[in-house]
């Protein structure tokens, strides 16, 4: 029977010290800090502009208040003529510069159809004092509107 000379210390230290070597060259013992993601942009105030959808273009003004990343406000909207006018609520959530809204127009909101309700559902783009975005919805007495666009800057 042979015997091996193996030194239990001798290898032990070497096991260690290779793992020493790997820590030291690849590892970082105190990581950063993960960064943490900028506070959304402040858009509370008025914002006016245009908006255009299947049914036409109009004009469309904001009042928002922002609490954090939540977004409520009103909404108002013309023909270009101003012949009927839409008054209802909005809602949203701001991520990042991303803001996802819905709108409601109760009954009793839109000038020439006191009877009919409108909603709709956008996500819009937030740079400065612009707020950009598209949308879709629904006219309770009319049916869908597609192809919804607004272009709104800070008042």
């Amino acid at each position: 029977m042979t015997s091996r000379n193996l030194s239990v210390p001798g290898f032990l230290v070497g096991l260690v010290l290779a793992a020493l070597n790997v820590i030291g060259c690849g590892g970082n013992s105190n990581p950063a800090a993960p960064s943490s993601s900028a506070a959304p942009p402040n858009i509370s105030g008025t914002f006016s502009g245009t908006g255009s959808d299947s049914t036409g273009p109009g004009r469309v003004t904001w009042q928002l208040t922002q609490t954090n990343s939540t977004i409520n406000g009103t909404m108002t909207a013309s023909t270009p003529l101003r012949s009927v006018a839409f008054n209802g609520t909005l809602s949203g959530t701001l991520s990042g510069t991303t803001l996802a809204f819905t709108v409601a127009v109760p009954a009793g909101g839109v000038s020439d159809s006191p009877g009919c309700t409108v909603s709709l559902t956008g996500t819009a783009a937030v740079s400065g004092a612009t707020i950009t975005g598209t949308y879709t919805g629904a006219n309770s007495c009319t049916g869908a509107f597609t192809d919804g666009q607004l272009t709104l800057t800070k008042s």
